[in-house]
């Protein structure tokens, strides 16, 4: 996979943070990391998630999933009834992929940069980016990426000077 210069530093770096599992994983990290993501994202309800959820099987693409923790802990057991793909440009799609296997949960991953996936446009119904966007060369146009393969909702926070605001956000865009 070629990649420019700052994304592969991009990548290097989120590689080596997401194999060092022990930073992340005792129970009360990952506790308030939840309730932090439900907050965020539900606006502390966790019903949101059953109903972004309802209607039948959706398929999932979280952009940038390093390790996975974001959509373990926002999704969890939702993901055995749902299709699930797990993106990033670094070797944490690996990790990804072992706790998901280890939470027997099932997903797909791949090792791809957000503005390059290898997906049709609007193929997805759920695009999920925690804490990603702004680690791209262009956030706007990894944004636009991320919501032209969705046909439904994107939800994702660019949590960094993004569009001229300090701690910018997109949450729960749905498509008209």
């Amino acid at each position: 996979m070629a990649k420019q210069q700052p994304q592969q530093q991009t990548g290097d770096a989120f590689g080596y943070k997401w194999a060092q599992r022990d930073s992340y994983e005792s129970p009360a990290f990952q506790k308030v990391v939840q309730d932090w993501l439900i907050a965020r994202y539900c606006g502390g309800d966790h019903a949101v998630v059953d109903r972004w959820l309802t209607g039948g099987r959706k398929s999932i693409l979280d952009a940038g999933c390093g390790a996975g923790n974001p959509a373990l802990l926002l999704f969890g057991e939702h993901l055995k009834h749902h299709d699930y793909l797990g993106v990033d440009i670094s070797s944490a799609v690996d990790v990804a992929r072992d706790r998901f296997a280890a939470a027997g949960l099932p997903g797909d991953f791949l090792r791809a940069d957000l503005n390059a996936l290898p997906i049709a446009d609007e193929s997805v119904d759920i695009a999920f980016s925690e804490g990603v966007l702004h680690h791209t060369n262009d956030t706007f146009a990894a944004l636009t990426a991320l919501v032209r393969h969705t046909s439904a909702m994107s939800c994702g926070s660019p949590n960094t000077h993004w569009a001229g605001r300090p701690g910018a956000r997109v949450s729960s865009h749905r498509r008209t």
